[in-house]
């Protein structure tokens, strides 16, 4: 099950706390692949995301997003209090390529859609500017 640990620091308990993890390709589109929103309370909380299968294509990162918002997913109730991030983590569980077992089926006709118009442009500076150093971009 993915997850995300966040450190939040606000006036009050119970702000809005939206992390998004999505599929960047090499050319800066990204698509999200699964979320995870709740009320927060002061200091290190566990976020539970959405369980997913996702494949990523050679060169693709995984880029994260942490918000007090999505509105494209959920319906937030304003909490109208300030919120800063002062650290977090995600946990991914990841399968090789390798250790992949073919299974029969097809994909979803929703997904494909989804797939289709999901990708959004993300400035390539943004990316290079975030990246963690473990993982550095590939020289073009």
């Amino acid at each position: 099950m993915p997850s995300a640990k966040v450190t939040v620091g606000a006036l009050a308990p119970g702000v809005n706390v939206v992390v998004n993890v999505y599929d960047v390709a090499p050319d800066g589109r990204a698509t999200m692949i699964t979320r995870g929103a709740a009320l927060a309370p002061l200091g290190a909380w566990d976020v539970r995301l959405f369980p997913t299968d996702w494949t990523f294509a050679a060169g693709h990162r995984v880029g994260v997003l942490v918000s007090g918002a999505n509105s494209e997913a959920y319906v937030h109730v304003p909490s109208r209090k300030s919120v800063s991030l002062s650290g977090g983590s995600v946990s991914l569980p990841w399968m090789s390529a390798a250790a992949r077992t073919p299974t029969q089926g097809t994909s979803n006709p929703r997904l494909e859609v989804f797939k289709e118009a999901a990708p959004f442009e993300v400035d390539t500076a943004l990316i290079a500017a975030r990246t963690d150093p473990r993982f550095p971009l590939p020289r073009r």
